[in-house]
């Protein structure tokens, strides 16, 4: 399972976010959750390589309590997280580490409810990143679901760029992939590629002359997996998930 995952979503009040979609109960299904098996490169500079996962809210959000499901497949709870370590950003290049927590083993319970997470009231942040310190003595790191409250926004709905539509096709792509920007404004605008730790893949300028415009997406030279593709007008911002594959 990707280890990036982007939230798209509007608050006006105190709501209730989740990784996945179940509520309270949850089931001992292996689809269900985050895992990983392999140590990979930490968006925090300097921070050791391992398990990690991050969410990206798509805007800075205030927020709140948090409750954890740990890995609930059944003969895999052992990979289940112990101890965890919490940090969020702005924007995804300064973080802040709030602190590490400890989660209990999970059942392998269809009946399992989870348990409270800490209280992440008074911290804004659009990233959310949680690493693995340590499991319960399994070959991997997971978690079956994460609940984050939120508050509002504290950046303007106004920062989401007015365009019709953005897709992407094919889906995911070897050579190349054509994005498709439907009803927008002619200007002048910028893409911007970012990869799975939100760093800067590529980036060029867009001068469109019609309300629709296509990107041809050439795949030499990014990285397999999931990829963030961003359009700007210097203020603004619209952004669709694109897949590179192997060829």
């Amino acid at each position: 399972m990707h280890r990036f995952i982007i939230l798209i979503f509007l608050l006006a009040s105190f709501t209730t976010v989740h990784a996945q979609l179940e509520l309270d109960r949850h089931n001992t299904s292996s689809s269900k959750g985050w895992i990983s098996c392999d140590r990979a490169e930490s968006p925090v500079s300097g921070k050791d390589a391992g398990h990690w996962i991050m969410y990206d809210f798509n805007a800075i959000y205030e927020l709140g309590k948090t409750h954890f499901w740990n890995l609930n497949v059944s003969d895999n709870t052992d990979s289940g997280i112990q101890e965890m370590s919490i940090d969020v950003s702005i924007d995804g290049e300064q973080w802040e580490n709030i602190g590490n927590f400890k989660l209990t083993k999970a059942p392998a319970s269809n009946f399992y409810t989870g348990e409270e997470g800490p209280d992440l009231t008074g911290v804004d942040a659009r990233y959310v990143l949680i690493t693995a310190v340590q499991n319960y003595g399994g070959n991997c790191a997971g978690l079956a679901e994460v609940r984050f409250e939120t508050r509002g926004t504290t950046t303007s709905t106004d920062d989401f760029l007015p365009v019709g539509g953005l897709s992407a096709s094919p889906s995911p792509f070897a050579d190349q992939t054509v994005i498709e920007i439907e009803d927008i404004a002619p200007g002048n605008y910028t893409y911007r590629i970012y990869d799975l730790a939100g760093r800067l893949i590529k980036q060029d300028k867009l001068d469109i002359t019609g309300s629709n415009h296509q990107v041809i997406v050439n795949g030499a030279g990014l990285p397999d997996g999931v990829l963030s593709f961003m359009i700007t007008d210097g203020l603004r911002t619209k952004t669709i998930l694109i897949e590179k594959m192997n060829n």
